[in-house]
């Protein structure tokens, strides 16, 4: 064989070669490409967001869509709530809305027609969920039939409840399968906190002169959330006296004040302590201590109960003063006066 017909099959050779590996790379391009092109349009590719994550019941929502695959700008994008067209345009990435009144789940549909004819569209089922948080005193003393609230005085006990409306695949979910996550002033509380907690039971400190108290709510997988938070602030004890009628009882509707006369034959008088605690006036917790014009009254029980008689002839005037302490707690006392005359 010559050397030149050598060279011709070398060369024909490394033209196959050449042929053979465009082939490859036009099949490579040509099979990946087109998944390429599929992957633009996979409904997993598209990001959905709302804000917040779990809305309460006519709540306003905030929407976004993103994505990495396609440029959104150019996109003619869609938005639906519960199967009804609500908005639509090109670039339209974002989209508000109010939730519904109830507790089932809301539906938002995008829908993102692109520019090369493929559609994609994406749907989210938004649960609905709030918690509202109430409060009461916790054994602080009212009289019987008042018509206010009770407070909490320093060094009182707040009772915290966790009302929540959280809603799940098949419908209210009872707020005993619910996980409470309680903060008080933004710190943990562990010990108060977990499944069915609803209640948070907090001693007011006389260091301190009020409390924010946060709760998160969540399901059993902790996708669905909601939380609340309040501030608490202590009030003030008080005395007020009332008169006691020896036929109508006590006169509720008019405090004693200075000045009040004491009739000639003597008044029973009453002490009410409001937001003391316990509120049980015959605990042993509590202790009071009587002074009508400097001298001290030993009284029986009621301890809250005085009868002044004033000596015949001898008209003038007196202070009647009580204190109000609680024998357990430092800082918590209240102490009142009246000036009565004869």
């Amino acid at each position: 064989m010559s050397k030149m017909t050598k060279n011709v099959m070398i060369k024909e050779m490394i033209q196959k070669i050449l042929i053979l590996n465009l082939s490859l790379v036009f099949m490579f391009f040509f099979v990946f490409g087109a998944n390429f092109a599929l992957a633009q349009i996979k409904n997993t590719d598209i990001v959905l967001e709302i804000s917040p994550k779990n809305p309460a019941p006519n709540q306003s929502v905030r929407a976004i869509v993103n994505t990495s695959t396609t440029d959104l700008k150019k996109a003619y994008i869609s938005w639906s709530v519960n199967g009804e067209k609500l908005s639509a345009g090109i670039g339209r990435d974002s989209f508000s809305f109010n939730m519904g009144s109830g507790t089932s789940f809301t539906e938002l549909a995008v829908t993102i027609d692109m520019t090369n004819g493929q559609s994609v569209v994406k749907t989210i089922n938004i649960s609905p969920a709030e918690v509202d948080l109430l409060w009461e005193a916790y054994n602080s003393y009212v009289p019987p039939f008042y018509r206010g609230k009770a407070l909490v005085a320093s060094e009182g006990t707040y009772k915290v409840v966790a009302m929540p409306s959280v809603s799940g695949t098949n419908g209210k979910i009872s707020s005993n399968n619910l996980s409470y996550a309680w903060k008080k002033n933004y710190k943990a509380q562990p010990d108060d906190s977990g499944w069915g907690k609803r209640f948070l039971i907090l001693k007011h400190s006389y260091i301190d002169t009020s409390y924010q108290i946060s709760v998160e709510v969540s399901d059993v997988l902790g996708k669905i959330n909601a939380s609340s938070r309040i501030t608490l602030a202590p009030s003030s004890a008080k005395i007020v006296f009332y008169r006691v009628d020896p036929v109508l009882g006590i006169k509720m509707e008019n405090a004693i004040e200075d000045g009040h006369k004491i009739s000639k034959g003597g008044e029973t008088i009453i002490a009410v302590p409001y937001f003391v605690t316990p509120k049980n006036l015959n605990s042993l917790d509590l202790e009071f201590k009587w002074l009508v014009g400097g001298i001290e009254l030993i009284t029986t029980t009621p301890r809250n109960l005085i009868t002044v008689i004033p000596e015949e002839g001898k008209p003038g005037t007196s202070v009647i003063n009580l204190n109000v302490e609680n024998i357990r707690n430092l800082f918590e006392g209240v102490t009142e006066e009246v000036i009565v005359s004869f």
